[in-house]
C-alpha cells in the first residue's frame, strides 16, 4: 500500500498581482507570486512547497483591487514548527488604501499561541473589519531573535505564510 495523495483544482475569479515589499526566500518560494491568492490552503507541513518562507524580515504585500471594493474581511494563515525556526508572526497588520499611497490600518489582529509550543500549528489571522477600497496590504510582523531556550538561540526566525484570503461584500 501507498500513501493517498490528494490534489485540489480551484476555480479563481480574479485576476489579482501580489506585490511584496521584500522576497520570500528562493527556497520556500511555493509557486511563486500568486500562491497567495491562489485559492489553495498550505497544510501543516511547510516543506510540501505550499508555503513562502521570510527570513529575518516581515512578510509585507499589496494587492490592487483594480477599482474601489467592499471587504468584509481578510485572512491569513501562518505556520508555527519551532524545531525548524518557524514561528507564527507576533501580529498581522490588515490595511486599506483608496489611492496607493496613504495606508490606513484596519485592524491589528495577534494569538496566544505559546512559543514554546512544539506541536506544528497553522493559524489564521483573521479580519471581519468591513471597508470600501481598491488597495489592501498585509503585513506580518515576526518576533525578533529566537529565545535563549531554543538550539537556534539569536538567530533570526522564518515566517511562513500562504492563503491571504479577502473576502469580497455587496455594495
Amino acid at each position: 500500500e501507498s500513501d493517498i495523495v490528494h490534489h485540489s483544482i480551484v476555480q479563481i475569479k480574479h485576476d489579482w498581482e501580489v506585490v511584496y515589499t521584500y522576497p520570500y526566500s528562493h527556497q520556500y518560494a511555493a509557486a511563486g507570486d500568486n500562491t497567495l491568492v491562489d485559492g489553495l490552503k498550505g497544510g501543516d507541513e511547510f516543506r510540501t512547497g505550499d508555503w513562502q518562507g521570510f527570513y529575518a524580515t516581515p512578510f509585507e504585500a499589496t494587492i490592487d483591487l483594480d477599482e474601489l471594493t467592499v471587504i468584509d474581511g481578510m485572512s491569513l494563515g501562518c505556520v508555527q514548527d519551532a524545531r525548524p525556526w518557524i514561528w507564527l508572526p507576533e501580529n498581522v497588520e490588515f490595511y486599506s488604501s483608496i489611492d496607493g499611497v496613504e495606508y490606513q490600518l484596519i485592524e491589528r489582529v495577534t494569538h496566544d499561541l505559546p512559543e514554546d509550543e512544539y506541536e506544528k500549528t497553522i493559524h489564521r489571522f483573521t479580519t471581519e473589519s468591513s471597508t470600501k477600497t481598491r488597495f489592501i496590504r498585509v503585513k506580518a510582523n515576526p518576533r525578533g531573535k529566537i529565545p535563549s531556550w531554543h538550539l537556534g538561540a539569536g538567530c533570526d526566525r522564518w515566517t511562513f505564510v500562504d492563503e491571504w484570503e479577502i473576502f469580497i461584500g455587496d455594495e
